[in-house]
């Protein structure tokens, strides 16, 4: 706002058509919103300690999800993690765990995921009733299998970001789910990783 302010006109017997006037104008500076942190999933993985860095080279506040803490110390730096000023923050939670997700997107500009879940795959996955069963949390309850971390979970971010007013999400995925379902280098992975790349094709 601009606001100018004036001393009290002052007249003397000579000139009483000219009064004498004082003012000054105040221009404070544009107020400058604090900017969102970016949030990064599987912060600690190959390509998600990666994406910190590049963050933090830019100066770009940023907070990580990490499910250790001590992990996050030895690989994003114990001076990044623990320096009182630092532009990283990092939270402890599970990107399974909805509550843990939620308060990690809450209060962040966007969101990079560069997390995933390699499990390998059981004799038992391979039973008919399970194999051809989309609803995998029916039969298995292990987080670990890629349904929850590279599908169920990813569609969590999406619904919070939502809430949120998010206008950009980046997601990093295995270089096989830019191949065809039926290439044999697919094939192979969902037959050994519990269909890792269906769940990557899926979300």
């Amino acid at each position: 706002a601009r606001r100018s302010y004036y001393a009290p006109y002052e007249y003397d017997e000579f000139d009483r058509e000219k009064p004498t006037q004082t003012s000054f104008q105040f221009d404070p500076k544009p107020y400058r919103e604090k900017p969102k942190p970016v949030l990064v999933l599987g912060a600690t993985g190959r390509i998600g300690r990666r994406v910190v860095e590049q963050l933090l080279t830019k100066n770009i506040p940023t907070r990580a999800l990490v499910r250790d803490y001590d992990r996050a110390v030895e690989v994003l730096g114990e001076d990044n993690v623990k320096r009182r000023d630092s532009i990283l923050e990092v939270q402890v939670g599970d990107v399974n765990d909805s509550e843990c997700l939620d308060r990690a997107i809450m209060g962040c500009g966007s969101v990079i995921s560069a997390c995933g879940s390699r499990r390998s795959t059981h004799v038992l996955d391979f039973l008919p009733w399970r194999l051809f069963n989309s609803e995998v949390e029916r039969w298995c309850k292990d987080k670990e299998h890629p349904y929850y971390t590279n599908y169920m979970a990813q569609l969590s971010v999406v619904k919070f970001a939502e809430r949120y007013g998010l206008k950009k999400i980046v997601r990093f995925t295995d270089l096989r789910v830019g191949l065809s379902s039926l290439n044999w280098r697919t094939v192979l992975d969902n037959i050994i990783n519990s269909m890792n790349t269906k769940y990557h094709n899926l979300a």
